[in-house]
């Protein structure tokens, strides 16, 4: 993850190197953190969508989204284990 003091300085140099107010107000941090989105939160909802589209078929999903079915296996997994440490239930 990237720390939120890291964040806030790429941000600042994003905004503060803008010319016009147009692209300023475009790039604001607000507007950035709308756009652009963590990774794992996008693979997260790609492994889902595929998986919803294919009635629960892992396998199938993973033949669109080109992976092995124990990568999306491993993935879901992994989501479990954090959402068990999240709410206290390990």
């Amino acid at each position: 993850m990237v720390d939120d003091l890291y964040k806030n300085t790429i941000l600042t140099d994003i905004v503060g190197h803008n010319r016009g107010s147009e692209q300023t107000q475009l790039n604001s941090k607000a507007n950035l953190e709308k756009f652009i989105r963590p990774l794992d939160e996008i693979e997260k909802e790609a492994i889902t969508n595929a998986i919803a589209l294919c009635e629960g078929n892992v396998p199938k999903a993973a033949v669109y989204l080109n992976v092995a079915p124990s990568t999306i296996y491993r993935k879901i997994k992994q989501w479990e284990k954090t959402l068990a440490k999240d709410s206290g239930d390990e």
